[in-house]
Formats: structure tokens, C-alpha cells, sequence
């Protein structure tokens, strides 16, 4: 596993907040996609919706409030399109993913046949693939859309939050757990760290 500088992780937080601006107005693209999709619950975060929770229409009001809280001077006119933003997307998302739990369900099928047919679950693999891209195109779209109702100042101050908020998850600048301090020690590591080989 690769490890990214201080200055590097910096600047991926900052852009990142355009990610979070389609989790908080149209449900986290991140869990849209297949590396995503396919992570643990644990990896994901028990608060955070998978593809199969998406959050409905409705919820985007409240989720939107959520994004903006702490942003200066946001007008009722921004919060109104990211709302409608918001709503848009979710309701597109929801038919796409309707689509894929259709074609997992078929894949299902295949696999529990007598005779599991390659060919048939490669054209399935395919299909899953182009509706995966569907999903992604149309949550790429809501973010851009977002990230036009908001101006630099604001965005920043996005940025900024969820970069602190990001901190706090992996405990720290370290990384050292999940916002709740130092990992535990493991059974020989206190005096493996008191004593190191020199």
C-alpha cells in the first residue's frame, strides 16, 4: 500500500469535496462505483448508505442543510437548486439502481445452475459494467451541476471541513484508528516500540 505525503494528502482532501457534495446532495458517489460498491460494511461506515440504501428524493433537503452548515453567506436561491440538484439525482439513481439489483439477481441465477454457462455470466459482467458507468456519468453530472451553484470562497470552506472531518475519522494527521484516539496495542507491540532494535 502506497503512502501518500502530507502535502499530497492535503491537496487529494481538498479536492475531495466534490465527492462529498454528491454524499451529502445525491448519496456518495464513492459507494455508487464498483471498488466501493464491493467494500465491506465495516470499510464503508455503518452511518454511511451503500448502493442498496441510497438515500430517497425526500432526504436531499435535509441533506443539502447538512453540506452547508457553517458556509458563509449562502443564499435561499443556492440552497434551492442544490436541493433540486439533489432530488434530480437521487431519483435518477434510484431507477439505475433498481436496474442493478435486477442484474445481480441474474447473476445469481447463473451461478446456482447445474452447469454455470461462461459466456452467459461474461455478457452479464458487461452489462453490469455499462450500468455501473451509467451510474457514475450521472453522478459526475449532479457534482458538476453542484459545484456551479456554489463560488470558491464556499467551496473551500467545504473543503476544509470535511478535511478536518477526515482527520478526526482516521484519529488524527497519523491515521492512528477511527477518531477514537491511538489504536489499542496489540500483544507485543508496547515492548517492541519501548525497545526498539537499534
Amino acid at each position: 500500500m502506497s503512502s501518500l505525503s502530507p502535502v499530497s494528502s492535503r491537496r487529494l482532501a481538498r479536492q475531495a469535496w466534490l465527492p462529498a457534495l454528491l454524499l451529502a446532495v445525491a448519496g456518495s458517489v464513492a459507494l455508487l462505483n464498483l471498488p466501493a460498491a464491493q467494500a465491506s460494511p465495516a470499510e464503508r461506515g455503518a452511518h454511511r448508505h451503500g448502493p442498496a440504501q441510497l438515500p430517497q428524493p425526500e432526504h436531499a433537503e435535509r441533506m443539502v442543510d447538512r453540506l452547508l452548515m457553517g458556509v458563509d453567506d449562502v443564499t435561499a436561491q443556492q440552497r434551492s437548486q442544490l436541493v433540486s440538484i439533489g432530488r434530480e439525482a437521487l431519483r435518477d439513481l434510484a431507477g439505475q439502481r433498481e436496474a442493478a439489483h435486477k442484474l445481480r439477481e441474474r447473476q445469481r441465477q447463473l451461478l446456482a445452475q447445474p452447469t454455470v454457462d461462461a459466456a452467459a455470466i461474461e455478457q452479464l459482467r458487461q452489462q453490469m459494467l455499462v450500468q455501473h458507468e451509467q451510474m457514475s456519468r450521472r453522478s459526475t453530472q449532479a457534482l458538476v451541476e453542484a459545484s456551479r451553484v456554489l463560488n470558491p470562497g464556499q467551496r473551500a470552506q467545504i473543503a476544509r471541513r470535511l478535511e478536518a472531518r477526515h482527520e478526526g475519522l482516521r484519529g488524527g494527521p497519523r491515521g492512528e484508528g477511527r477518531g477514537e484516539g491511538p489504536r489499542p496495542e496489540r500483544h507485543g507491540q508496547a515492548a517492541d516500540r519501548a525497545a526498539p532494535l537499534l
